[in-house]
């Protein structure tokens, strides 16, 4: 049986992550134009090249831990599972991460993964 939190809505954006977080937000009603969502996490101005070849994935391909603390500063906290699939405890972050997901559906709180 599919459950999900109706009229929460991805918003395609070419960088993922902050597409799913303003879908949240505009779930919430919390009015963040995608501008100001850039500016404020700080993703508008990083600059991300690998050391060994520059590759056009760059500016999205870094650790997004900054889109969760600066989130604070206009209106949202995120929280949940963060694991790397090369770590050995990969597979347990991921059933905890699917039980997280499972439970804040239910209490229509917005998600994504």
């Amino acid at each position: 049986m599919e459950k999900k939190i109706e009229n929460l809505r991805w918003k395609p954006m070419w960088v993922s992550h902050l597409g799913c977080i303003k879908g949240c937000l505009d779930y919430l009603n919390i009015d963040i134009s995608d501008t100001w969502l850039f500016g404020a996490t700080g993703h508008a101005f990083i600059i991300n090249i690998a050391k060994e070849v520059v590759c056009p994935s760059g500016p999205t391909a870094w650790r997004t831990e900054m889109l969760f603390n600066l989130g604070k500063n206009i209106g949202y906290t995120i929280d949940g599972i963060f694991g790397f699939k090369s770590k050995d405890d990969f597979f347990e972050k991921q059933k905890k991460a699917w039980e997280y997901i499972k439970n804040a559906i239910d209490e229509d709180i917005p998600c994504y993964g």
